[in-house]
Parts: structure tokens; C-alpha cells; sequence
């Protein structure tokens, strides 16, 4: 089944949580899933700043203003962390070398070999 009707476990898991100064959360895009994930995320952190990533397959609207410069390291890192969901394997967005052109393209934007990019969704300064 879906998220959706998962909603309220998926609150009580995320609410277990607690205590963080960051949560990475993926926008809430074209995928059902992520919605749910997105919206359950800032409900359960109000008090925690958010960071939002996109999914390059579902995601056609993310304007992402927070960039971070990566490294060589951080890729490879990246690559071998997807590496540990076979089930994506044969997934196009997971082929290596999309993941290495992605972090390219968003490294452009502040002029970097290769960068991550978020949405702040919350930034809570203490």
C-alpha cells in the first residue's frame, strides 16, 4: 500500500525521534510516497530547522537555494551508499554516473565541480 495509509504510523515513528538540530527531508513532489514523507516531516519537527532534497525523477519544481560543495570523496561516498538498495539498481537515477552528473550540474550553480542542493524549508538559529 501507500504512505498514505501509513500516515499516523509514519507520525509515530518520525515523533520517536527527537532532539535534532537538522532533518533532511525530501520535498514533497510528484510522488505520493514523498508527499506523505514531506508533510509528515514538518509536522513532527516544528521546532527543528529542515532541509528539503529533491528525487530527480519526481521532482520538476524543487528551487533549491542552499548548496553545500562536495568532493570527489562525498560522491564516491554517495554512489557506494545507493549501492545498499538493489532493489534501484536497474533505476536510471541511480546509475552512477547520472548520480555523479546531478552533483555536477548543481556544483555549477556555485561555480564548484560538484555540490548538493536543498530547499530551506525552516532555519532555526540557536
Amino acid at each position: 500500500g501507500s504512505f498514505s495509509e501509513h500516515r499516523q504510523e509514519i507520525w509515530r515513528t518520525l515523533n520517536s525521534h527527537s532532539g535534532y538540530d537538522l532533518v533532511f527531508t525530501q520535498f514533497g513532489d510528484t510522488h505520493q510516497d514523498h508527499i506523505v514523507l514531506y508533510e509528515e516531516s514538518l509536522r513532527n519537527f516544528r521546532t527543528t530547522s529542515l532541509l528539503a532534497y529533491s528525487i530527480t525523477r519526481s521532482c520538476f519544481d524543487l528551487q533549491p537555494t542552499a548548496f553545500y560543495p562536495l568532493g570527489w570523496d562525498d560522491i564516491s561516498a554517495k554512489i557506494a551508499a545507493c549501492e545498499c538498495y538493489p532493489v534501484y539498481r536497474d533505476k536510471n537515477y541511480f546509475y552512477p554516473k547520472n548520480i555523479e552528473a546531478e552533483a555536477r550540474m548543481r556544483g555549477i550553480y556555485i561555480e564548484e565541480e560538484f555540490a548538493e542542493a536543498f530547499l530551506p524549508i525552516r532555519t532555526i538559529s540557536r
